[in-house]
């Protein structure tokens, strides 16, 4: 059986980078040749978090990993595996932001 690896990273930033970091030294020693894909906006605000989502929906039939913090970009995809790097992001937020970080973040995908 074939597989596509598909491996989405969030769209670049200055101030983010650490994971990605990690990843493009990892890479090449995974056994599978992995597609690679850094999302076309970024991670910020409703409109462009929905883009993102129908942006990964194209990959639905092949398997889905997705890494920094756009978790929620495998909403619609089946075969997803989610690295989390860490969770400080839930950690400062409070009340129904902290609710709904977790939701979309962690818990939906």
């Amino acid at each position: 059986m074939n597989i596509k690896i598909h491996q989405i990273h969030r769209h670049k930033r200055p101030e983010n980078y650490s994971i990605e970091r990690v990843f493009n030294t990892l890479n090449p020693y995974f056994l599978k040749k992995i597609n690679r894909i850094e999302l076309p906006y970024i991670s910020s605000g409703l409109l462009c978090r929905l883009r993102i989502i129908f942006f990964t929906w194209k990959y639905r039939k092949d398997l889905v990993h997705i890494t920094g913090d756009v978790m929620f970009a495998g909403l619609l995809n089946k075969k997803t595996i989610l690295t989390y790097h860490d969770l400080e992001f839930i950690n400062r937020a409070t009340g129904f932001k902290k609710k709904l970080l977790t939701w979309f973040w962690v818990i939906l995908p």
